[in-house]
C-alpha cells in the first residue's frame, strides 16, 4: 500500500486538535507542524503506521454509521469495533452484515453510550478518591 494521505489530512480525519494529536502519538508539537506545513515530513513507513493503526484510516476496516451520524470501523477478523476517538469494543458476532442497518445504528449508540458513561463514572470515582478518606467494599 502506497502512502496515500499526509499527515494533515490522516490528524483530521481523527477529528483530533494538534496538540491533542501530537500527545497521543508522542510526537513533539514542533515537529507535527512542520509535516503539516510541508517543512519536512515523516518516514513513509512511520505515515503506513499511523494509517494502519487509525480506524478512520484503515481500509481494511468496514465504515459503519451510527444513530446521529457518528462513524464506527468494524474490523471482522479481530471481532472489534472502534469509535472516532480510538474507543474499542469487542463483540461477538461474527457477522455485523447480517444485522439490519436501522437496528445497528441504535446498537452502536447504545454499546458506545454506556462505555462513555463507564468511563465518565470511572473518572468521576477516580477524582473523589484522591480527595476522600472512605474506602469502598464490593458484597460477594
Amino acid at each position: 500500500m502506497g502512502t496515500k494521505m499526509n499527515i494533515k489530512e490522516i490528524r483530521k480525519r481523527t477529528n483530533m486538535t494538534q496538540k491533542a494529536f501530537a500527545e497521543y502519538f508522542g510526537i513533539p508539537i514542533s515537529t507535527l507542524r512542520k509535516w503539516e506545513q510541508n517543512e519536512s515530513r515523516p518516514a513513509d513507513y512511520f505515515v503506513e503506521l499511523l494509517i494502519k493503526s487509525l480506524p478512520c484510516c484503515n481500509e481494511d476496516l468496514k465504515e459503519l454509521e451510527g444513530l446521529h451520524g457518528e462513524k464506527y470501523y468494524y474490523d471482522k477478523e479481530r471481532k472489534i469495533v472502534f469509535d472516532q476517538k480510538m474507543n474499542s469494543i469487542r463483540i461477538e458476532d461474527d457477522n455485523l452484515n447480517e444485522i439490519k442497518s436501522s437496528n445497528l445504528r441504535i446498537y452502536l449508540n447504545w454499546m458506545f453510550k454506556s462505555l462513555y458513561e463507564g468511563q465518565e463514572q470511572f473518572e468521576m470515582d477516580c477524582k473523589h478518591d484522591r480527595i476522600s478518606d472512605a474506602i469502598w467494599s464490593v458484597e460477594n
